[in-house]
């Protein structure tokens, strides 16, 4: 007896699952496991589903979660700017600090002789 749920049904059910719709989800299906069908043209439609994915789970983000990849990179380059100055603010304070330490004993001892 043959094993009828193989791979490509595990896949399809589970691209059904998701959401994706069986005009899109059968023919990607059928490309897992198939070494014939998996040429150029094959690759092509995996990959041509997949961007189309990217973009419509992209759009999502952006109209309706009003957030946006280029906004999320922005705010994190500053965050790590800020993060920066301000250790390169410490590092000057605390090599200020030890100048007017240094400076201050000279002074004291300098007036104790």
């Amino acid at each position: 007896m043959a094993n009828t749920n193989n791979h490509g049904d595990d896949l399809f059910d589970l691209l059904r699952a998701r959401g994706v719709r069986r005009r899109l989800a059968k023919p990607v299906a059928r490309l897992e496991g198939n070494s014939r069908r998996n040429g150029a043209k094959g690759e092509a439609l995996a990959q041509q589903a997949a961007d189309d994915l990217d973009a419509a789970a992209a759009e999502i983000r952006k109209r309706v979660l009003h957030t946006s990849a280029s906004r999320s990179r922005g705010a994190r380059k500053a965050a790590q700017t800020r993060a920066r100055k301000a250790t390169k603010r410490q590092v000057s304070a605390r090599q200020g600090a030890q100048t007017r330490k240094a400076v201050s004993r000279a002074r004291t001892r300098t007036r104790a002789r």
